[in-house]
């Protein structure tokens, strides 16, 4: 593809390929329009730098295959105008091979001053098995993966099952995840520097913890309207990795005996609120 481009599929039944569309080595594309797309036994649908607008609408990938440039549905690097990931479906078929890199459905990448999107929203989701094998390399497959830069943000009304690590990943700024429900994750959720209101979370058997915070750059504390915790109460509410962020969940739901915290030597002075009580 070349600079400028648009690239428009509808109405398409894609299978059995390691990739759909490898635009990653083209810059400044146009606008990318996906509609009612089914994919069998598919790798990554589009592999891509920028473009002015992204949408992805009934979107459905079953029994999913992983390959060197990723998975799922996005994977996109570079400035993007504008997204909308709505109505989307996917169920990874097997294990991904224990690799140093990391997986998700959609994977908003890139650590550069211009991997920037200040206008996105992913929302009406269902996605399944990502699942990194064990090995030598930390198991990196995420539900969801936003990496800073991607701001302002909407994550909502969505499902997320059995992922190796996070359940969502969010590194961005002033972005709000509310609605989701999600289960058989390492954490459902890792809120780093300024990812900071969210709505309801349902959160169930994690087998680390409910969710992690981490990074030191945000402003002002995290917020949760409401935080439902299922599963084994050993498995902390909120763990703090390296970080001094106040947290505050306006009301938690959680069995009885439920631990509500863990810190590390360096997040002592971190701060957390559950129900109106301060509790760190």
């Amino acid at each position: 593809m070349s600079s400028g481009q648009s690239l428009t599929v509808s109405d398409a039944w894609w299978s059995d390929k390691w990739i759909g569309i490898k635009a990653n080595g083209t810059k400044d594309m146009g606008a990318v329009h996906f509609t009612d797309v089914r994919l069998e036994r598919y790798g990554p649908m589009i592999v891509m730098r920028g473009a002015p607008e992204i949408l992805l609408d009934r979107i459905e990938s079953l029994e999913a295959r992983s390959s060197s440039y990723g998975m799922g549905f996005l994977r996109a690097t570079d400035r993007i105008g504008r997204l909308r990931a709505h109505n989307l479906k996917f169920v990874g078929a097997r294990e991904i091979d224990n690799a140093n890199d990391a997986f998700a459905a959609i994977c908003l990448w890139g650590k550069g001053a211009e991997d920037v999107c200040r206008d996105w929203e992913i929302t009406r989701f269902d996605l399944r098995n990502l699942v990194m094998k064990k090995g030598r390399r930390y198991r990196n497959a995420d539900g969801i993966s936003v990496e800073r830069g991607h701001d302002d943000g909407l994550i909502e009304n969505g499902v997320i099952r059995n992922v190796s690590d996070a359940g969502i990943d969010c590194k961005g700024a002033n972005c709000r995840i509310t609605q989701v429900d999600i289960a058989g994750a390492r954490e459902s959720l890792k809120l780093w520097d300024s990812s900071t209101r969210h709505g309801r979370i349902i959160s169930r058997s994690p087998r680390f913890a409910h969710i992690i915070v981490a990074g030191n750059s945000g402003q002002g504390p995290i917020v949760i309207d409401q935080l439902e915790c299922h599963g084994d109460p050993t498995r902390p509410v909120i763990a703090f990795e390296g970080t001094s962020r106040e947290v505050v969940i306006r009301t938690l739901v959680a069995p009885k005996g439920q631990i509500l915290y863990t810190a590390d030597e360096r997040s002592m002075s971190a701060s957390l609120r559950l129900n109106g009580t301060k509790v760190l």
